[in-house]
């Protein structure tokens, strides 16, 4: 993929969530058709957002989900506030809330200070657009758009 984009965000986050529903089905769109490499990087300071994203990065590691069950799973976990979604195994390897914590520590490191966060660039590149809060989705489609001229 010619773009590679970070997205910095929080599962318990309502502004994370809101922009998460309303892009995830465009940034799938972009992945599929190999255009972006998406790099969830999620984040949280609250005990809530840490338990979803270190049990979902926990359970993608693991191979537990497909890519498509991935999505699904996020998607539920969006809906339901980042609470843990019924019937769903969750890992409690503390390993992924170290991971999650460190990324917390990047995003603050790479400029991002507010939740959701994006960094987008070139892949391979060094040079990355910070954008942050929640933006609509064509705001990000521009930049995609000026990276690939």
């Amino acid at each position: 993929a010619p773009i590679t984009a970070f997205l910095f965000s929080d599962l318990s986050c309502q502004e994370c969530r809101v922009l998460e529903r309303n892009t995830l089905f465009s940034w799938q769109s972009l992945v599929a058709e190999g255009l972006v490499r998406l790099v969830l990087a999620d984040s949280s300071s609250s005990a809530q957002g840490l338990a979803a994203a270190a049990a979902l990065n926990c359970l993608a590691d693991q191979e537990q989900l497909s890519q498509d069950e991935y999505w699904k799973v996020r998607r539920e976990f969006l809906d339901n506030g980042g609470a843990p979604v019924e019937g769903l195994r969750l890992c409690a390897d503390p390993e992924f809330s170290n991971i999650v914590d460190v990324r917390r520590q990047q995003a603050f490191r790479h400029g991002i200070r507010t939740l959701p966060g994006l960094m987008i660039g070139k892949t391979g590149g060094s040079e990355y657009l910070r954008i942050g809060g929640a933006k609509d989705f064509s705001e990000y489609q521009k930049l995609m758009d000026q990276l690939l001229r």
